[in-house]
């Protein structure tokens, strides 16, 4: 148990509470006054807190909850596997705002609720700068990891963002009127010069991402077994290798080589000089493409072809998806085309595309439940003469009447 020693130096007199931690390392903390157990910033105060922890199970080691959260999410950015990784993370430091300078054992609900408001409202530390909803749910996903980690560490007992609220979220998924047509595709392809054309039927016919179809290599493409190994994407960070790793280890896929696909590479790669291991595409200057540019090339492209502007090159990927869930594609065989991690991600983009199974289901159960003549049965099938269930009941009602 804690307890409080009183100590005098001089003309200064202060009280420490002493205690022992479950390593049987004494503690110790300072106060100016013993004060009471009801008064914040008191011995006793600190005493009965030290005292409640211990006996709920909830005691944590006060120095490590001192570390501000800034000082561990700077660690949780060095521990960044890719450079996708460590600029997202990088990011998200710089819009802590004044949480980041919080200890990490102090911080309530109610201070990440107002963080979260700074962040879809305005942000102080960018000029009054909102983030769009799901960047906000980004953000909070990442603050909520690195608490997670100080609580599996030992420095908190528990998470404070799992009693917080996000805002909602808009719907992320694509009606069917939100869909490129095909003559819309076909606009963007012919309003173009070759190479953009090509890249964008890429997208709109194998559903590659648009950095994906920017990290092709002349070898990514098989065209005797009519295939695209898909194994690296385009990199949008300067002083970094123009490509890098994939998305996801499931982005790593092959998938289908169109006829149409493959005549337009072909026609393509007659008209530039590549070697095995060369990128397909290029930019002016020569360079890789990246996906902002890409992003800029189409909406130049789409004005061209009046096309609205509410697309991005993007959506010549969703495109091929509804496509595929048109022509009877299951859920799984959407999944591995797209390279999403799991069919959930699939499902909760494009679920509302695939038919509606009512008139299936009704047609499959009446097929089984048809008698050989033609009629419905009513209630269950007759069984070695007996009546049915509904049959039964009906002559017993009569009798009774």
């Amino acid at each position: 148990m804690a307890y409080i020693q009183k100590r005098v130096r001089g003309k200064t007199t202060s009280f420490v509470v002493r205690w022992y931690d479950p390593d049987d390392t004494q503690r110790s903390e300072s106060f100016a006054k013993r004060g009471r157990y009801d008064i914040p910033g008191t011995a006793e105060h600190y005493k009965h807190q030290i005292e409640t922890r211990f006996a709920q199970g909830t005691y944590v080691d006060p120095d490590l909850a001192r570390a501000l959260l800034r000082t561990e999410v700077d660690k949780w950015v060095e521990r960044s596997n890719t450079d996708t990784t460590r600029h997202q993370r990088l990011n998200f430091a710089k819009n802590l705002g004044r949480l980041g300078g919080t200890p990490i054992g102090e911080i309530r609900p109610s201070e990440i609720r107002d963080w979260v408001d700074q962040l879809s409202r305005g942000r102080p530390w960018r000029g009054g700068k909102p983030l769009a909803p799901n960047s906000v749910a980004l953000q909070f996903q990442f603050l909520r990891t690195v608490l997670n980690i100080a609580v599996d560490d030992g420095i908190l007992t528990s998470n404070p963002c799992r009693k917080v609220k996000l805002p909602p979220r808009p719907d992320g998924t694509k009606a069917a009127t939100q869909l490129l047509t095909v003559d819309q595709v076909w606009a963007l392809v012919e309003g173009t010069n070759q190479q953009t054309g090509c890249m964008m039927l890429i997208s709109a016919q194998t559903g590659l991402r648009p950095s994906e179809v920017a990290g092709l290599r002349v070898c990514d493409v098989d065209f005797l077994r009519k295939k695209i190994h898909v194994v690296q994407q385009a990199s949008h960070f300067r002083g970094k290798p123009p490509t890098a790793r994939l998305k996801t280890r499931t982005s790593k896929r092959t998938v289908p080589l169109p006829a149409g696909v493959h005549a337009a590479i072909s026609a393509f790669l007659t008209t530039v000089k590549r070697k095995r291991q060369d990128l397909i595409f290029r930019t002016k200057a020569g360079k890789c493409w990246t996906a902002d540019g890409m992003g800029d090339r189409f909406r130049a492209v789409a004005e061209k072809a009046e096309v609205p502007d509410c697309f991005s090159w993007h959506d010549l990927r969703h495109f091929y998806a509804s496509a595929l869930i048109q022509r009877g594609a299951s859920v799984k065989t959407v999944q591995v085309r797209l390279g999403h991690s799991s069919p959930d991600v699939t499902l909760n983009v494009y679920t509302h595309l695939w038919p509606d199974q009512d008139a299936h289901t009704r047609d499959a159960i009446e097929g089984i439940f048809t008698r050989p003549n033609g009629g419905t049965p009513v209630g269950y099938p007759r069984r070695n003469g007996a009546l049915s269930d509904l049959e039964g009941d009906q002559k017993g009602t009569e009798a009774a009447s």
